[in-house]
């Protein structure tokens, strides 16, 4: 499964199945630029 979006929870259903996944870490690391949280990465245009 790949989910392309960010959500500090998600609930997923299967007939009468549920699950719940929370994501901790959403909303705590803030991107400046919004492209990367890492200092060593660089944007470079071709």
């Amino acid at each position: 499964m790949v989910l392309r979006s960010l959500s500090p929870r998600f609930v997923l259903r299967y007939g009468s199945q549920v699950v719940g996944i929370e994501n901790g870490s959403y909303g705590k690391v803030t991107v400046a630029n919004g492209s990367t949280v890492s200092p060593d990465v660089k944007l470079e245009s071709k």
